[in-house]
């Protein structure tokens, strides 16, 4: 079976069709792109939607458009699960599928798990092994840190975190003003 999820986030809708568990290309959208998203085909295929939003007029714009297309339409909203346990109700639902998909992921746990999300804010959020909740934290995105360092200083350059790039080990003493901003944003 293969459904179209729909992560819509604080600053993206993120999505990606996934057949049989497998998730395939991964693309993203602005908040207004949301009717580019690919309706006519989820609607030839009968492909349900699920999705997870931060928004709720975003989540409520996909439910009206995938019931003009008469599509089945799932919203994953956090006082409605049942894997993560004792969840405050505000708690948002991104948090809540990493915790689901961690534990998931790793099937015998024996100890409390933290998820570290590097979005448009970071948070990190843990449960034990047996998904209770034991809480979390939310800080200022990388991104915003870069532009916030640069934009208040007067000697400091902005650098910039590209999407590809892979940071093979951190070191706290840099070398280059470059590398030391980076490094103390990560």
């Amino acid at each position: 079976e293969t459904i179209l999820a729909i992560d819509v986030g604080n600053t993206n809708i993120h999505w990606s069709f996934i057949t049989g568990g497998q998730l395939q290309e991964y693309k993203r959208n602005r908040h207004t792109e949301l009717s580019l998203l690919p309706w006519d085909e989820v609607k030839k295929k009968n492909i349900s939607v699920v999705i997870a939003g931060a928004l709720p007029h975003i989540n409520d714009s996909a439910q009206r458009i995938a019931s003009d297309y008469n599509i089945k339409f799932v919203e994953i909203e956090t006082p409605k699960q049942n894997v993560i346990k004792n969840a405050y109700a505000k708690l948002g639902v991104d948090r809540v599928c990493n915790l689901t998909s961690a534990l998931k992921a790793f099937p015998n746990l024996k100890s409390a798990i933290a998820v570290f999300d590097f979005g448009t804010a970071t948070t990190i959020t843990a449960c034990d092994k047996d998904g209770n909740f034991l809480g979390g934290m939310i800080k200022t995105g990388c991104e915003a840190e870069l532009k916030a360092i640069s934009s208040k200083t007067f000697s400091l350059p902005h650098v910039e975190l590209a999407k590809e790039q892979k940071i093979k080990r951190l070191n706290p003493l840099s070398s280059s003003t470059e590398d030391a901003i980076l490094h103390g944003v990560i």
